[in-house]
């Protein structure tokens, strides 16, 4: 025992007292009372860290102690055994006011020493638990004292900057050059402003245990290209290589949350354009672990030659309201809160995560998922590619080997080439040998000859049966014109999955492709109404003008009760649909709907109801379909998911073409 305890015997009978300290004696600082008056002087001035108590006692007995020490702050955790003669109902109320245990008289010195330790271990650890709770309580609490900080100038700033450069544009409106300019600046701060909110709300969720997740099918293949697409053009703005790579995947038609799975990936990589400096690299590799049935295991890593994590954060990084050090805000900006988010996602849908990192020489994250395949890729019609030659021109070894692996499964013959000179080369030996290629895919952005050089090339040196696949990772409207005038007959997004390559040579062999129709050239809804219900002019008008891109037309009530008015008095089938807002005075969205569904309209029961509201958790998604509205719409509004809403629920109107 390094420190000596201190024992306090308390007893009015010289005797007793004599005992019990000479049991304690040695082992253990003993201080001795003979009535509770004197006992509650010395526990008031010394540490003490146990109490022996007798019962009955002059001046102020035992259950008067017992009560005075629990009711001090300071005493009421000190454990305090009885002495008594012989257990009885007296030693039951001692137990009721707050004892922790009893020995009888006559003492047995080992059983009395060894119930007091066993109390004293159980009080210590008590202490060094609550002591470690209060640390990390204190620490808890100024790192959210910082964070509030911190999210006061992060809230401020971008509203002080919209508000500023909305004002400056009143002064400028004849300057169309300068409104523009302003008018980004204000979408650029909207963006992060809502970013910032979003974190905040998300970290609320998953600390009050409202996070729930949401399964349903997706297409994996598009998740994947949606969100490649988004990083590619921000690391072209930095000059930062980024490759997107598939490894041994096969599966694409998958069911889980795919929203959470977005979010995994586009935190990951934020943080992986934001430390990665100007000509550096940041790689993303999606692995296909296991499958067993029709459970698939993925693995997505994000890897990047940025500024790294010191070894001693790397343990803190995914804790609330932690960044790498004290810099990190004022050079990169962000909440700390981002991968706290993306562990607690993780977590939540079954999978794990870890970082591998070096200071000043980068990181890697990796991420480990279970989903479940939802349905497999037709089955390959390898009849009519045998007889199909392709070259892949790709300098990346990982695209390299996944593609050939997809084309060999096909049945197609293919060979690799890594840059534009070693294909060429490749090319003239087959032609000479009268085996051409049919088809050559070719990378965008290569070392030596580019991409579009390479298709000029082709064309200048070869027939012009040949196919030419330009795959590229960036914007595709920004190149598609380019890479056409050089020869090539279609352009396709990186990464390049199965189905993609098996689709574009299904339309290849069957003499035909198209080319994608932009999202509202998808849909038609000419003649149709809705009634657009939101009391904020400014969200009103661009729904009204979303709806109008399709052919909509469209009338607006601003607030519930005005809209039922509205739907009532309207002549059946006037409106083809409503879309409603949640939160509006007067009557909010879901008491409407309820109204509308009782009403006696003869639409009253079939007219879909689509709530438009920024309330986007799973419990809000169930109070508007409980309300009796049959779809739910998140702000900020995807035109897409609003467009594939209506189509379901409204139905497109047949196009006329006339000659």
């Amino acid at each position: 025992m390094d420190e000596k305890y201190k024992v306090l015997v308390v007893d009015d009978v010289e005797m007793n007292r004599s005992m019990l300290v000479k049991i304690f004696a040695g082992e253990y600082i003993v201080f001795s009372a003979e009535n509770g008056q004197a006992a509650m002087e010395i526990l008031l001035r010394e540490k003490i860290d146990i109490v022996l108590l007798d019962l009955s006692m002059p001046v102020m007995d035992g259950y008067e102690v017992i009560e005075a020490m629990r009711a001090d702050q300071t005493l009421a955790a000190i454990p305090i055994v009885i002495t008594t003669g012989a257990p009885d109902r007296s030693e039951r109320r001692a137990f009721d006011l707050g004892a922790d245990d009893f020995v009888t008289k006559p003492y047995d010195p080992y059983i009395v020493k060894k119930r007091v330790e066993n109390l004293l271990q159980k009080y210590v650890l008590q202490i060094a638990n609550l002591q470690q709770a209060l640390g990390q309580a204190e620490q808890l609490n100024q790192a959210k004292s910082k964070f509030l900080s911190r999210m006061s100038h992060e809230l401020r700033s971008p509203i002080n900057s919209i508000i500023s450069l909305a004002a400056l544009q009143i002064d400028h409106v004849n300057e169309p050059n300068t409104v523009i300019d302003f008018s980004q600046k204000i979408d650029a701060s909207s963006r992060y402003l809502l970013n910032v909110i979003n974190d905040v709300l998300d970290m609320s969720a998953i600390e009050n245990q409202k996070v729930v997740l949401t399964r349903s099918p997706f297409d994996f293949r598009k998740l994947i290209e949606e969100t490649s697409s988004m990083f590619y053009a921000q690391c072209k703005e930095k000059d930062i290589t980024f490759n997107m790579n598939l490894v041994n995947f096969t599966e694409e038609y998958l069911f889980g949350d795919p929203l959470r799975l977005k979010e995994i990936l586009i935190n990951l990589l934020s943080n992986a354009v934001k430390f990665t400096p100007r000509g550096g690299e940041i790689v993303g590799r999606v692995c296909q672990v296991s499958r067993v049935s029709n459970m698939v295991k993925l693995k997505f890593e994000i890897i990047d030659n940025g500024e790294g994590i010191d070894a001693e954060r790397q343990k803190e990084i995914f804790k609330p309201f932690v960044q790498e050090n004290a810099n990190t805000k004022q050079e990169h900006g962000g909440t700390g809160l981002g991968l706290p988010i993306v562990k607690n996602i993780v977590e939540l849908m079954g999978g794990s995560i870890e970082v591998k990192s070096e200071k000043g020489r980068g990181s890697a994250f990796t991420v480990v998922l279970p989903f479940t395949v939802t349905r497999e890729l037709p089955d390959l019609n390898t009849e009519k590619l045998k007889k199909v030659r392709a070259l892949l021109i790709d300098d990346d070894k990982e695209t390299q080997e996944y593609g050939q692996k997809v084309m060999r499964k096909m049945g197609i013959q293919c060979d690799i080439a890594t840059n534009g000179e070693d294909a060429l080369t490749i090319m003239r030996k087959a032609y000479d040998a009268s085996q051409g290629y049919d088809i050559c895919f070719i990378d965008w952005r290569m070392p030596g000859m580019s991409g579009v050089e390479m298709a000029r090339a082709i064309r200048a040196s070869f027939d012009d049966d040949t196919i030419i696949v330009v795959a590229s990772a960036y914007d595709l409207a920004e190149i598609t014109k380019e890479a056409k005038m050089a020869g090539a007959n279609v352009v396709v997004p990186k990464p390049m999955f199965q189905s993609t390559v098996f689709d574009l040579l299904m339309n290849i062999t069957g003499g035909k492709y198209h080319e994608q129709e932009s999202i509202a050239e998808k849909y038609h809804f000419g003649g149709k109404k809705m009634l657009v219900v939101e009391d904020n002019t400014l969200n009103a008008e661009v729904v009204m003008e979303l709806l109008g891109m399709v052919g909509f037309k469209a009338d607006r009530a601003v607030d519930g009760k005005q809209a039922c008015e509205m739907f009532e008095k309207s002549p059946a089938n006037t409106y083809a649909g409503i879309l409603m807002d949640i939160q509006m005075p007067v009557m909010d969205g879901h008491e409407a709907s309820r109204h509308i569904r009782k009403s006696g309209h003869p639409q009253a029961k079939s007219i879909p109801i689509m709530a438009v509201t920024a309330n986007a958790f799973t419990a809000d998604i169930r109070a508007s379909i409980d309300a009796g509205m049959n779809d739910h719409i998140a702000k900020p509004i995807d035109a897409e998911r609003m467009y594939k809403v209506l189509d379901q629920l409204v139905g497109q109107t047949p196009r006329i073409y006339h000659e």
